[in-house]
């Protein structure tokens, strides 16, 4: 088993806005935009709909169609399919921290017997597909057909566990990804609270992260409206998804969620930025074992991590009849992106790879691309903790004034140096108490223009 600590890079150079970043520059939104429109067109998909979060700020797009002539929105909720995942081992893990559970428990502790399933396996070895247990999607004989025969029935996790067969291998030995490890999580969820799994999911994530618009269809009520799916070409939503009672719970707890791309780029942030988790969770939700290089280069409990456009990120996806979704976190600059696209069949990722570059290309370039020098200076420590030494050269007289702002936009400090001679000057400024670690941008402006630079707070 390889283990792989996830670093959070610092961010040395990263300018970042759009029509929700403050107005920082609008022209990166227009390049993300593009981008978007770009790839889901080269791409041939019928919609998709994209957030980005770097550090807490937001931008969103859509593009293309849900039906017909109508657009797609960016607040159209889709199938995030195994997306849901993370959000399952996220629940275990709090449950762990409360002491309820152990992902060391075995199965047999919780369930009662079931066919084909080892009750010496690992809520942890199923979290991270080393269980062996058979995927029950795959046994059950013709999923779509049998889901079509009455799309209003609720299926139960029991009706579905009663499909698993014959397993892969021994547990612990071999790495397959299978939907029933996550099935008998959702089962051991319940198990273990004597609750419904959309409760402990409102209770541990959805309220307190304030993600409106995410829920499990299954067991939770319609929160907004719903991009309609497509297959091969088919506006499937008639004969699969209506209603989506059958489909839903016949995924639960593998894959039955939906969301906004919002939602899940801000869950992203959250989660790997340190708000959810404590430091001993997270430490076992990113310890990745091998796995097929298909996932990525290791999988961790609901999560993997890969690398893109030549970073290290961690990603999932999901995939079910007639949504796609695909994601990314790269941890220089706490960069979340999430694509959700409403057809099945053609892999969205160069979506998320080409808003990825957009936004590596515009490091090299931000702010001090349109900005006139006003002085030749220089910041350090970068990052910092505590305070910043500023040393510059007027070429002439000026009246001088420094700014400091949050990557939002918000000024966090204004310091009015006033009339300054030609020369060399330094100048030492002192971050506040509660200024929060990431990324800032510092200016010096006068009547001969501006310079702004970027700094990173520890």
């Amino acid at each position: 088993m390889k283990h792989f600590k996830v670093l959070l890079t610092i961010l040395t150079i990263l300018v970042c806005s759009t029509k929700s970043f403050a107005g920082i520059d609008p022209n990166l939104a227009t390049k993300l935009q593009t981008a978007l429109d770009s790839a889901r067109k080269s791409l041939k998909l019928e919609g998709t709909s994209a957030a980005i979060n770097i550090n807490g700020t937001t931008w969103e797009g859509a593009s293309g169609n849900s039906y017909g002539s109508h657009p797609m929105t960016t607040d159209m909720e889709l199938c995030i399919g195994s997306d849901t995942k993370l959000l399952i081992s996220t629940i275990l893990l709090k449950l762990q921290e409360k002491g309820i559970l152990s992902l060391d428990d075995t199965i047999g502790k919780w369930l009662p017997p079931m066919k084909n399933v080892d009750p010496q396996i690992t809520i942890r070895q199923m979290l991270n597909h080393t269980s062996g247990i058979a995927d029950y999607l795959g046994s059950l004989t013709g999923f779509a057909d049998s889901i079509m025969k009455d799309q209003s029935r609720k299926w139960s996790p029991q009706e579905l566990a009663g499909h698993i067969g014959t397993p892969y291998f021994a547990k612990g030995t071999n790495w397959v990804y299978s939907n029933s490890d996550y099935l008998l999580a959702g089962m051991i969820i319940k198990a273990a609270t004597h609750d419904t799994l959309t409760h402990q999911l409102h209770s541990f994530i959805l309220n307190p992260l304030q993600l409106a618009n995410t829920y499990m269809d299954s067991e939770d009520t319609l929160k907004g409206e719903v991009a309609h799916p497509w297959e091969n070409g088919y506006d499937i939503k008639s004969y699969l998804y209506s209603p989506r009672i059958a489909m839903s719970s016949s995924t639960w707890s593998a894959g039955g969620m939906y969301s906004t791309a919002r939602n899940m780029a801000d869950w992203y942030q959250a989660i790997f930025t340190g708000k959810v988790l404590s430091d001993a969770s997270m430490k076992e939700l990113l310890t990745f074992v091998n796995c097929n290089p298909a996932y990525g280069m290791g999988y961790g409990l609901g999560i993997s991590t890969d690398t893109s456009n030549g970073r290290n990120i961690l990603k999932h996806g999901g995939a079910i009849f007639g949504y796609l979704s695909r994601n990314l976190y790269d941890s220089i600059g706490k960069i979340s992106i999430f694509a959700l696209v409403n057809q099945d069949g053609i892999e969205p990722q160069p979506i998320v790879t080409a808003l990825h570059k957009v936004l590596i290309e515009y490091q090299a370039t931000g702010i001090e691309e349109n900005s006139q020098e006003v002085s030749d200076y220089s910041i350090y420590p970068n990052p910092f903790s505590k305070g910043l030494n500023i040393h510059y050269t007027l070429t002439s007289s000026d009246n001088i004034t420094m700014k400091i702002t949050d990557i939002t936009g918000k000024i966090i400090d204004i310091i009015p140096i006033g009339m300054q001679s030609t020369g060399t000057h330094d100048f030492t400024w002192n971050a506040p108490v509660n200024a929060h670690s990431g990324v800032y941008i510092y200016s010096i402006s006068g009547k001969n223009g501006i310079s702004s630079k970027m700094v990173v707070k520890n």
